[in-house]
């Protein structure tokens, strides 16, 4: 689908039982859709889920000139035509930053919001431009050296050591995912939603409207450090931190992600 008037597509697949809530997952740098199917038939139980492929994932071409603004803007005018009743709107880490933007610019979209993993970016613009910098140097590689190069380089990343003890079949279906992605929906990603790209959003967090809950895994310090950062400037906060899961806690610990987002959500 894509909302007209911005001109940006992105996959939605609405899925479950009519009738129920809907909740909206939005995934993260590097996963689709399906990142969500460890937590899906939990969550299924409750609500209907509207599932996101951002531009350059999950069969969605890529798209160039593309902003977390206009992202923001087609999510929300996505939700507003397709969900009836409360919306509910969840992302992981890249997804998060999303979804913090959409909730931001657009409150009258979001009832509740939840984040996994998320940043509000970088406070130090020299920090920020160095950031930048080295997102666009990562663009550059993924175009110039292909997806099997990204694969074994973005596992290897401290921030996902903690998946080295996840079971086999689980290690090899993170594999799949990854080398399923675009090159160039990679890069692009980098180059205008990457952190380095995205103004510094603490300021405005007191503006939050929603209910929020933040939720990051116990054995990812830096953001549950953020995640304590967040949860003092929004107004209305709640604040977990999953044990025994590291950055991506709803593919390390699924259901007891699932629990949380269900008793948040419900």
């Amino acid at each position: 689908m894509n909302a007209s008037h911005t001109g940006v597509k992105i996959g939605l697949e609405i899925g479950g039982t009519g009738g129920r809530p809907v909740l909206t997952l939005v995934h993260g740098f590097a996963g689709s859709s399906r990142a969500w199917e460890f937590m899906r038939p939990l969550l299924e139980q409750d609500f209907q889920l509207a599932l996101l492929d951002l531009p350059g994932y999950g069969g969605v071409p890529p798209q160039p000139d593309v902003d977390l603004a206009r992202i923001a803007e087609t999510i929300a005018t996505l939700l507003t035509q397709s969900v009836r009743g409360p919306r509910y709107l969840c992302g992981y880490s890249m997804g998060g930053r999303i979804a913090l933007h959409v909730a931001l610019q657009h409150p009258e979209v979001v009832t509740k919001l939840a984040l996994i993993g998320t940043s509000p970016g970088i406070a130090n613009d020299g920090e920020r431009a160095q950031r930048m910098a080295s997102d666009d140097e990562l663009a550059k590689k993924i175009r110039a050296q292909g997806i099997e190069w990204f694969e074994q380089y973005w596992s290897s990343l401290p921030l996902f050591a903690t998946q080295k003890e996840l079971t086999p079949d689980v290690q090899s279906w993170l594999r799949h995912e990854r080398l399923a992605n675009d090159a160039d929906g990679l890069a692009l990603a980098l180059e205008h939603w990457g952190t380095g790209h995205q103004e510094w959003l603490l300021p405005r967090l007191s503006a939050l409207s929603c209910p929020t809950l933040l939720i990051s895994g116990a054995r990812d310090e830096k953001y549950c450090a953020l995640a304590e950062q967040m949860a003092e400037e929004i107004p209305t906060c709640s604040q977990v931190a999953i044990p025994d899961a590291g950055h991506a806690a709803h593919i390390e610990q699924p259901d007891a992600v699932a629990r949380e987002l269900l008793s948040f959500f419900s």
